[in-house]
């Protein structure tokens, strides 16, 4: 089943999928069985292009530069190649930040998400897969949406 589909057939079902960053959250959250879980780690990068054009098409024009070679280092990931880098701007697409340099490298969060959806596309795509890249590929996990205010009395106590 291909991820457009999985996502039609969820939503046949009433239940709702959205991208949070580089994570999928799911509502209701007991619409999570082991199977749906798994099929949504297999489809995962696919998902979030899906649901969030802002890091599909930075995902689209950084996925050029990773090397095709599993051993190769990867450079720095730009979107807009021309971009200046300034304290108020994404330093890979140019998008003003939301604060100066708050998140990853003075990178804008749909940048840094097609970053480490690129560096996970390329660990899976690898033959020779690093201890750590396989630690990393069994840590993702799907997070279950909670009711909003739930979510309010969760970030009310930070």
């Amino acid at each position: 089943m291909s991820a457009s589909a999985l996502l039609g057939n969820l939503a046949e079902r009433g239940v709702r999928v959205r991208a949070i960053g580089s994570q999928l959250a799911v509502r209701p959250s007991a619409a999570v069985t082991p199977a749906l879980s798994r099929r949504f780690r297999q489809h995962r990068v696919e998902l979030i292009r899906l649901l969030d054009p802002e890091v599909s098409w930075r995902f689209d024009a950084m996925r050029p530069q990773i090397p095709t070679s599993p051993t190769a280092p990867i450079p720095m990931l730009v979107a807009r190649p021309s971009t200046p880098s300034t304290d108020t701007h994404c330093a890979s697409c140019g998008d003003r930040l939301p604060e100066p340099a708050v998140i990853g490298a003075g990178c804008c969060r749909p940048c840094v998400t097609a970053k480490r959806l690129l560096i996970e596309h390329a660990a899976r795509r690898s033959t020779a897969r690093s201890p750590r890249h396989e630690r990393m590929r069994r840590s993702l996990t799907v997070v279950p949406i909670e009711p909003p205010n739930e979510l309010q009395r969760t970030a009310g106590s930070n």
